[in-house]
């Protein structure tokens, strides 16, 4: 199996080649700043090359959906120079002082009680520093390699032109000819991002990004208020999308070309075959419960 060295920075991360991950497509604080990866794959797996598990938690967890368990789990990996993974969303099918090499089995992951009812299973990753390893805050950067950015760049396609996988109610699954990609000023960016859902999101710039709109085509479908020393642009959704009658927001990821479809006002998707998004202008975006303003944003990334 080859891995895809993904991330590098605080420590080096790495992504089976027929997984895929996200940095910023979610609303809690670590991600709007591409400092937390989610790594979608079959099971949990080591995702660094060498460590020795140190803490084991079982906590209670929310119930933003039916089909979840009661409970959540925490795996802290020593992975040496002072940094520690936090791993959440994994049942533990290892105990403290197992040493672990990568890819090497860690544990099977579940479907969260802090998932969103279209949310897929992953497992979420960390790199903290030893001694602060378990609080919401204080994640260490991320920095996408050079091989993530390649992989990227090959596959962008600017086109919302999907074909419909599968559909269950509300929520779709849609495929793109290739990686999600905007326009950020005269710049490319692989879009990471549940727009307008989550209100905020990000792009992974491919080249030198600035402050500016994201779009597709020539449709805008977010402004970039930010921008991180780790590529990321933080985009703040403007746009709903529409296909046919039904009023969506996406979900995008990296190393895919799965697209999520959620219906915004609770309506069955009905659509089917090739579908062709169009932005349109949407007055219900808001921004996590966590962040009142993109000030607050500033004041949370200077925290980090």
């Amino acid at each position: 199996m080859r891995w895809v060295h993904a991330l590098e920075g605080s420590t080096d991360i790495y992504v089976g080649p027929h997984d895929y991950l996200s940095m910023t497509n979610s609303p809690y604080p670590p991600h709007i700043v591409g400092y937390a990866v989610d790594i979608y794959a079959p099971q949990a797996y080591m995702p660094a090359e060498k460590g020795v598990v140190r803490r084991v938690i079982e906590f209670p967890a929310p119930r933003n959906r039916p089909d979840s368990p009661p409970s959540d789990y925490l795996i802290n990996i020593d992975i040496g120079a002072g940094k520690v993974l936090k791993i959440l969303h994994v049942e533990p099918g290892v105990k403290v002082g197992d040493l672990l090499m990568l890819g090497d089995y860690i544990g099977e992951i579940i479907v969260s009680g802090f998932l969103r009812p279209w949310s897929d299973p992953h497992m979420h990753v960390e790199v903290r520093r030893e001694g602060d390893e378990v609080r919401a805050l204080g994640s260490l950067r991320l920095t996408p390699s050079e091989e993530l950015l390649r992989l990227l760049r090959r596959e962008c396609v600017h086109s919302l032109k999907l074909r419909l996988v599968s559909r269950s109610g509300t929520f779709g699954v849609a495929e793109a000819d290739g990686q999600i990609c905007v326009r950020v000023g005269d710049a490319e960016a692989a879009l990471d991002a549940g727009i307008p859902h989550y209100g905020i999101g990000g792009a992974l710039c491919l080249e030198e990004c600035s402050i500016g709109l994201a779009s597709v085509g020539s449709a805008a479908i977010g402004e970039v208020s930010l921008l991180k020393d780790n590529g990321v642009a933080l985009v703040k959704a403007l746009t709903a999308f529409t296909a046919r009658n039904t009023l969506l927001g996406i979900g995008t990821y990296l190393m895919s070309r799965k697209v999520k479809l959620v219906s915004l006002r609770g309506t069955p998707i009905n659509e089917q075959g090739v579908i062709e998004l169009y932005p349109v202008p949407y007055e219900g975006t808001k921004l996590p419960r966590w962040l009142r303003s993109v000030d607050d944003l500033v004041r949370y990334v200077n925290k980090q």
